[in-house]
């Protein structure tokens, strides 16, 4: 089993090589912002979730303790390609199980460090596997794509990549730690 998921992961990693740009001047560069909207309450949030259905998105939790099994308030950014919505601690709660079956369901999840969100998403939902929904990890395609890089976290991936800063908590108005 060990060597199966040895050469799975190997596999992955040829994988994910192929697929990032070869050189920085290859990523394309976005300038402005997508269009963001704190979602204000449980139906407009379910559309939000329905919406993303098919195609790529990125998801991130932000909560109230960095161990996942301690969380008592969370709120959850979701993006696509066009649009970046946050749910605040007063949203998120009410539609995280519509929110679990979309990640279950999407071969094109996203998120930056995954492993903490997966383990977030699986304290808080009991029925939630991290293995039922591997995202693609930004973190980690960047650390095979750049040579090991040690600034792969997500504020220097932005900044390298995109050309601008990650938005603060205070900016998107949500849980503070």
């Amino acid at each position: 089993r060990y060597w199966e998921q040895y050469h799975d992961a190997v596999r992955w990693a040829a994988d994910v090589q192929a697929r990032l740009p070869k050189r920085d001047t290859d990523v394309r560069v976005i300038r402005g912002v997508a269009p963001r909207s704190v979602v204000e309450n449980a139906e407009d949030a379910q559309r939000v979730i329905a919406s993303l259905r098919g195609k790529p998105f990125a998801f991130d939790f932000e909560t109230d303790n960095l161990d996942p099994r301690k969380v008592t308030r969370y709120g959850l950014a979701l993006a696509d390609a066009e649009h970046a919505w946050w749910l605040p601690d007063t949203i998120a709660p009410q539609v995280i199980e519509r929110f679990r079956r979309l990640l279950v369901e999407s071969k094109d999840a996203r998120a930056s460090g995954c492993k903490y969100d997966l383990s977030v998403l699986a304290c808080i939902d009991k029925s939630f596997e991290p293995t039922d929904a591997p995202p693609w990890d930004t973190q980690v395609a960047h650390w095979v794509a750049y040579g090991g890089s040690y600034t792969n976290d997500l504020k220097s991936i932005t900044r390298k990549l995109l050309n601008r800063d990650v938005m603060t908590f205070a900016e998107a108005g949500g849980v503070e730690h």
